[in-house]
Formats: C-alpha cells, sequence, structure tokens
C-alpha cells in the first residue's frame, strides 16, 4: 500500500500514522473502511439532529461531579457494559459524538492505530467507567469505545465504580478521584483501584 491514497492526503495524519503503522500493513484498508463508515454515520445522525433539534453531544461527567453531591461511591469490579449505555465522558467530548461516533477530522490517524491494533488481534485492557444509575461514563479508552463499536460489538470490558449521587445540587461539594493504593482490590489484570474523597 503507497501513501498516494486520496483520504491520507493530511501530513499530519500521515506523519502520526506512519509513526506506529507499517505503510503496507493488510489490516490498514479495513481499519479506513470502518474509520469512514464510523464517519458517515456521526455526520448522518448529526445533521438529523441538525434538523429535529436534537442533541447528539457527550454527557460531561465533569459538569455532574461539579453540580451534584456524590455521597456514596464504590469500585464493583470488572464487567462487561453494554456499549449503547454508555453515554458520557470526562474528556474528549468534543471528539465524539453520544453514540461515540467520531466527529473532528484530526483524530483519524488516533482512531486507525486504536482500529489497526485491535484488527491485528491486540488485546487491550479494560476501560475505566463511572456508572451513575443505569448510565455509563468513560473516564479513559473513548477511541476503543469508538472502534469497538464501529467493529460491530455490542458490550465492551471495563473497570466499573460506581457513584450515587444526590439530584439536587447543594453549596458545599465533593470531588471523588481515583488512584492506585495497596488497600484496593486487585483484578485480573492487577490493576488497582480505590475511591478517594477529597474536599475541595
Amino acid at each position: 500500500m503507497h501513501l498516494t491514497k486520496p483520504h491520507l492526503c493530511h501530513k499530519a495524519v500521515l506523519e502520526c500514522l506512519w509513526s506506529v503503522v507499517e505503510p503496507d500493513d493488510p489490516t490498514l484498508p479495513k481499519a479506513l473502511d470502518l474509520y469512514y463508515r464510523a464517519r458517515l454515520q456521526g455526520l448522518l445522525k448529526k445533521a438529523w439532529a441538525y434538523v429535529t433539534g436534537g442533541d447528539r453531544g457527550l454527557v460531561d461527567l465533569n459538569v455532574i461531579k461539579n453540580e451534584k453531591f456524590i455521597y456514596s461511591w464504590r469500585y464493583v469490579g470488572v464487567r462487561d457494559v453494554q456499549i449503547n449505555r454508555i453515554v458520557g465522558s470526562e474528556k474528549l467530548c468534543n471528539s465524539f459524538d453520544k453514540a461515540f461516533y467520531p466527529v473532528r477530522t484530526q483524530d483519524e490517524a488516533r482512531w486507525l492505530i486504536v482500529a489497526i491494533s485491535k484488527l491485528n488481534g491486540a488485546q487491550s485492557p479494560p476501560i475505566d467507567l463511572v456508572q451513575i444509575g443505569s448510565r455509563y461514563f468513560a473516564q479513559n479508552g473513548q477511541y476503543h469505545i469508538s472502534v469497538t463499536r464501529a467493529m460491530g460489538k455490542k458490550v465492551i470490558k471495563a473497570y466499573v465504580t460506581r457513584w450515587d449521587i444526590s439530584e439536587r445540587s447543594v453549596g458545599h461539594r465533593w470531588k471523588v478521584t481515583l488512584t492506585q493504593s495497596p488497600e484496593c482490590i486487585t483484578d485480573d489484570f492487577v490493576h488497582l483501584r480505590k475511591a478517594q474523597l477529597i474536599e475541595r
């Protein structure tokens, strides 16, 4: 495969992609097909939302942390989570719509790198999710969610921490962060998780 592909015309995309992927990688055409199908789905859904007045954005977990009182939290273990129940993110909210379809062309190289890795059979560790009620919010692994969905898979493996929040905003709020600690539960991947309550 050569660098003359018309859809790989952006120099920055090429430089980032070729830094970790061989130009003749046989999975690249499949990854490109997955990416542009996902981009098309995102554009079509964005256009439909514009016509109907719907919202295609991810829910920002930081807004919830700033506006709601988190009165209980606990690590619940590694779970297989339905991707369609992941509705928000702690970061990269502008890079994906609420279905985790990519919406920015500048993220193409990173998306393709993740896709090629998965198509080559690489096993990635579980992502980190926060569960609030029946909804989930990604703390990392947003590209993995997007690629996994584009590959037609319905679930993704994740470390899940459950938060219980008050629906009313309060004047004195608390912030939850995740840190490593020898006191917390370990799992098969020997990742350590512990919730630590920090007063702002």
